[in-house]
Parts: C-alpha cells; structure tokens; sequence
C-alpha cells in the first residue's frame, strides 16, 4: 500500500517541502518516501510568499499572491531531505510557472 501511495503523485505539478525550508515546484518524475527524495522537472524554488498566500498549502491552493518571489526553472531538480509533497491546484500551477518576483 506504501509504494502505491509514495507514486499516487507522480507526473502531477507540486510543492516539496524540505527539512531545510525549500519549497520547490515542478512535475514530480520521482519520489522515495524511504530515502525523503523527490526529482521534479521544470522545476522552480518558492522563495518567498506573502502572508496572504496562507502558508505552503494556499501556495499549492490558490499560488503565489502579489509579492511573492518564483525562481527561474531549471530542467530537472533532485530534492533532498523531503518532508512533505502537496499536488497543486491548476491555479496554483499557473501562477508559479508565471515566476513573480516583486
């Protein structure tokens, strides 16, 4: 049931969360829940969010508001030390991939 639910969100846009406070977005190609690493393509880091995103589940709800900071993407990303993955809302999606910095 494990591995069932580690690959539920492969091939789906999400945020990763890390123990080192990262919070990275992109397609999840990868995930091992044993060894806490996730590879994401298109990937772009989440540097920054206004208090009005509600934390790291409205960024995967509603994006990044006005304010926030979106890195460039870069082609593949593997992430370590993963404490968390969260699929995004088509909304959320849009508004990373927009890369704001304000």
């Amino acid at each position: 049931m494990e591995a069932k639910k580690q690959q539920s969100l492969i091939g789906q846009y999400v945020l990763v969360g890390t123990d080192r406070t990262v919070l990275a977005a992109g397609v999840l190609t990868a995930y091992d829940v044993e060894k806490r690493t996730a590879t994401l393509t298109e990937a772009r880091q989440v540097l920054y969010w206004p208090r009005e995103a509600r934390g790291a589940f409205g960024v995967a709800a509603r994006g990044v508001p006005s304010g926030g900071r979106v890195s460039p993407a870069v082609p593949r990303a593997e992430v370590l030390g993963v404490t968390g993955v969260l699929a995004c809302t088509s909304e959320a999606q849009r508004s990373i991939e927009a890369e704001p910095w304000s």
